[in-house]
């Protein structure tokens, strides 16, 4: 698979919008919906379900990018605002940002 098609992925879950991404991109917003469906298509999910939208969470937090992870749950809790495992998720992220940031200020 192209890495275009991912990073448009990537660009759409990081602004939260398909016409910011393709300025960020350079791209027409066709050109972006396009490249999501093709994923849609190719992965047989909907990029922007519960398990993708958790997965995309658990992958910048991995990378210790604990901030980018928080503004993905926001925007899942915006999606699933029914969904009560996604405020708990932001809950420990957030308690381990705190924790992390309170020990950094003992050393």
């Amino acid at each position: 698979m192209d890495t275009r098609y991912l990073q448009t992925l990537v660009a759409v879950v990081d602004t939260g919008s398909f016409s910011k991404a393709a300025r960020v991109l350079h791209l027409t917003q066709s050109a972006v919906s396009q490249r999501i469906k093709f994923l849609e298509e190719a992965l047989d999910m909907d990029p922007f379900s519960k398990f993708a939208l958790i997965t995309f969470a658990d992958a910048y937090l991995r990378c210790s990018m604990a901030e980018k992870s928080l503004d993905i749950l926001e925007r899942a809790i915006s999606y699933y605002p029914d969904d009560d495992g996604f405020v708990m998720l932001k809950m420990v992220i957030n308690g381990a940002i705190n924790r992390v940031s309170s020990n950094a200020c003992l050393n």
